[in-house]
């Protein structure tokens, strides 16, 4: 584990979105700080979001990137504490899938953290398996004020 000014490492997703399952697919927040963040991730073996082949489809990928970008985001808004939050996608620019995820198989995603004003970020993620880039996406996300409770 990781000491941070904003807690210990790894911190659950779970405490930062509010997802819920089969959604939940980012499962916690390795490591941040103000410029970058690094999630881990699996698609189980059996989820409604693998292929009969064994690979996640690819449209899944984007959403991996945008729950660990939403994380980050809750992190940085110190929502661990406080409650979670909604995190809305507001934009996507960039998405490119650049190879196959597995199922089963944990997925790392790296994340920087571009632009902040008012409750807008603007994130650069991309995701990893084995090593591999597997999907990279720049995406913007809104982060009301007010906690949520649930989705």
């Amino acid at each position: 584990m990781t000491a941070s000014s904003s807690g210990i490492f790894p911190v659950a997703a779970s405490l930062l979105i509010p997802h819920r399952p089969p959604m939940a697919i980012v499962e916690s927040l390795e490591q941040a700080d103000s410029g970058g963040a690094l999630a881990q991730a699996q698609v189980e073996v059996g989820s409604p979001f693998v292929r009969s082949d064994g690979t996640v489809e690819p449209l899944i990928l984007l959403e991996i990137i945008a729950q660990a970008c939403a994380a980050y985001g809750g992190w940085l808004a110190g929502d661990a504490g406080r409650g979670k939050r909604a995190v809305f996608l507001v934009g996507v620019r960039c998405f490119e899938v650049l190879g196959k995820a597995v199922a089963g198989k944990t997925m790392e995603i790296a994340m920087t953290l571009d632009k902040a004003f008012g409750g807008f970020h603007l994130f650069r993620g991309v995701l990893r398996q084995d090593g591999h880039a597997v999907a990279q996406a720049s995406l913007k996300a809104y982060h009301p004020e007010e906690p949520t409770t649930g989705a």
